[in-house]
């Protein structure tokens, strides 16, 4: 047992509702003036659980900018990249330095950025053997020698494939796999690629997207898609027609992700001429075409030509749904499951996103940019697909929780490639088994989190968990506490996290105040807890911090809330291990009457009127660090001065109460 939560008091009138996305790029980002044109990521550069952004503004001048608990993001400008602008994005710790590495590439340019250590930054771009024009790029263990190989789909000629060896050499090795067309000699064509075990015989199989503008033929060698199966030996085989993938279309990108829980991956493909289309996996190899059984028929709005596609669970409620991005001004969309019986779209016709113009996004890349347990969005316009428009910039766009539950996983390999890139994880639970795989580089050129993240709706727990690492080691835990974040080394899963929350309570005292306690056991490199509060309309606020006892043995602890919010107040308890590894408590939720405290004119210019119905009390004006700047006495009278003192945000206490106020 990786961790037991038994929580006595706990509210389920949480926020409950259709997920939706708001904008938040000017809080989110210093430097909001960057327009992308496809090639972004969302993943973590630095190694510290929390997943980054890599920006490429007008497709060749690269910023990252690092998530850390405060806002905005911490930037890092690289500068603008040799060469033209760039198609393609991955990462991955080529090095094995502990830090993540980045490949970038477009017209004869193929280029690693490697990390420099502890300290952020990136070398001077290493000049791969080049391939003609990137399109999409993977890591992968290829070989499954515990390096990670590069994969680079070229549009002009062959793709590529590149040995690593630890160090950060990339080593064009075509013995690793070829992907030649197998009708004609014209290999070109070559648009996505996604490295996935879509037989789950424990090898890697390559998914290759195929399109050819201008060729109207779809019996040519530049459209037809390729599965090249994985025989457990490093040779493969293109069997795409034999099992069902080959849409015979001008196919951009595709996307693997089991939506019907039931422990395969099933596959989504975007094409330009014909409808896009779902497939689902037999169970056998095989794959059968329900696109019009699952409700998708509209999946190609007219007018529309799809970029991107991706398998995600954006309302965490067990079931993953649907991105498809699209070019040429039509907004995209997310297609919601309906458990696996059919997908939906908002109803009456509503946008997930802010706007619908500001929908009109043709590339996106996902990942928790707040640490929430939700997936959120980096999306990027563009005037042409890779034509980045000043007049348009790139947007954040924050998931709205929902009050479902979830789980997060990140790998770091020992003896297969560190970031542990072709794992297989699956959780087993009322919803069946939820699958996923660590990949790097999807979609058409764009680069998601390695952040292995399931939706568990309201279940509080996961009946059991299995990891099956890329060398086919495979370890396994149960009754696996939902609303963590596990930073998981391979072999040491159940090691994760030891410790167990034997409860967690709330008490209203007397309407003015919030105690809140909670008892721990067998505490083990844990560091700290973190206790959170949220009103009925607001995101968490942390609002203490309470050191771990860190021993054996059963442990109480107890926090105040002194300023409850008038009306519903939500606390959580976030427990944070040595290591960075953390995990939520179930939320306890109680209710506070309106406050007889009430200052006005707030914000003010220098008088203030305070209004004090309880029992007598000083009045104290705090800075934000406690610290006491002035002082009232009970009968000082209602009307008080802070003339003289300069703006900014203060702290008006009286007895248990306390409000903020800004003097301007």
């Amino acid at each position: 047992m990786l961790r037991t939560f038994l929580c006595l008091l706990f509210s389920t009138s949480l926020l409950s509702a259709q997920p939706y996305f708001s904008d938040q790029t000017t809080s989110y980002l210093s430097n909001t003036n960057v327009s992308s044109g496809v090639a972004m990521g969302v993943v973590d550069m630095n190694g510290d659980g929390l997943d980054d952004l890599v920006r490429l503004d007008n497709a060749r001048t690269l910023t990252i900018d690092y998530q850390t608990t405060t806002l905005p993001f911490a930037s890092l400008p690289y500068g603008q990249l040799a060469g033209s602008g760039k198609w393609g994005l991955a990462v991955a710790d080529v090095n094995e330095d502990g830090f993540n590495d980045l490949i970038t590439g477009g017209f004869n340019d193929l280029a690693l950025l490697r990390s420099v250590g502890s300290a952020p930054g990136y070398q001077s771009a290493d000049v791969i053997e080049t391939v003609s024009f990137l399109q999409g790029v993977n890591f992968a263990d290829i070989d499954n020698d515990g390096h990670t190989d590069l994969f680079a789909c070229d549009d002009v000629n062959l793709s590529r494939a590149y040995r690593g060896d630890g160090t950060g050499a990339l080593t064009y090795t075509p013995e690793l796999i070829e992907p030649y067309s197998t009708n004609g000699t014209n290999h070109a064509g070559n648009y996505a690629s996604v490295w996935t075990d879509y037989d789950d015989d424990g090898d890697l199989d390559m998914y290759l997207s195929k399109c050819r503008l201008g060729e109207s033929n779809p019996m040519a060698g530049t459209r037809m898609n390729q599965m090249w199966q994985n025989d457990g030996n490093n040779n493969y085989q293109n069997v795409a027609g034999s099992i069902g993938l080959l849409p015979l279309a001008q196919s951009w990108s595709a996307d693997f992700g089991d939506y019907d829980n039931d422990g395969d991956l099933d596959c989504f493909i975007v094409n330009h001429d014909k409808l896009s289309q779902l497939h689902r996996n037999n169970g056998d190899g095989t794959f059968t075409d329900v696109t019009a059984a699952m409700q998708l028929t509209d999946i190609l709005v007219p007018g529309a030509t799809g970029i991107q596609c991706n398998f995600e669970d954006f309302d965490n409620d067990g079931w993953v749904d649907l991105l498809l991005t699209h070019y040429g001004g039509v907004g995209s969309r997310i297609y919601y499951n309906q458990q696996g019986t059919s997908f939906t779209l908002l109803p009456g016709g509503a946008t997930s996103f802010p706007t619908f113009n500001l929908s009109k996004f043709q590339s996106a890349a996902s990942g928790d940019l707040n640490n929430d347990g939700y997936m959120d969005l980096y999306v990027g316009y563009a005037g042409g697909y890779n034509s980045p428009s000043s007049g348009n910039p790139d947007r954040v766009f924050i998931n709205e929780r929902t009050g479902n539950n979830y789980l997060k996983l990140l790998l770091t390999g020992t003896n297969c490639n560190v970031n542990g890139i072709g794992a297989k994880i699956k959780i087993f639970g009322p919803w069946g088994v939820q699958v996923r795989e660590v990949r790097s580089g999807e979609g058409y050129g764009i680069m998601n989190s390695m952040t292995a993240h399931f939706g568990l709706g309201a279940e509080v727990s996961v009946d059991s968990l299995v990891i099956r690492w890329p060398n086919g080691f495979t370890e396994s835990a149960t009754d696996v506490a939902a609303n963590q974040f596990l930073r998981v080394t391979e072999g040491e899963l159940t090691a994760a996290l030891p410790l167990e929350l034997l409860s967690f309570r709330g008490e209203n005292m007397d309407d003015k105040w919030a105690k809140l306690s909670w008892i721990t056991a067998e505490e083990v490199a844990t560091s700290h807890f973190v206790l959170e509060r949220s009103g009925a309309d607001e995101d968490w606020t942390a609002i203490s911090r309470v050191t771990a006892m860190n021993r054996p043995g059963q442990h109480a602890y107890t926090a105040p809330d002194h300023t409850p919010l008038a009306g519903e107040n939500y606390y959580r308890l976030r427990q944070e291990d040595l290591d960075g590894s953390f995990t939520y408590s179930e939320v306890v939720g109680l209710e506070f009457g309106p406050s007889s405290f009430r200052v006005f004119p707030n914000p003010s210019r220098g008088d203030l009127r305070v209004i004090w119905q309880d029992d007598p009390s000083p009045i104290t004006l705090l800075d934000l660090s406690g610290k006491q700047l002035l002082s009232w006495p009970a009968d000082y009278g209602d009307r008080l001065s802070v003339e003289g003192l300069p703006p900014g945000v203060y702290l008006l206490r009286a007895g248990f109460e306390t409000r903020k106020l800004v003097i301007r």
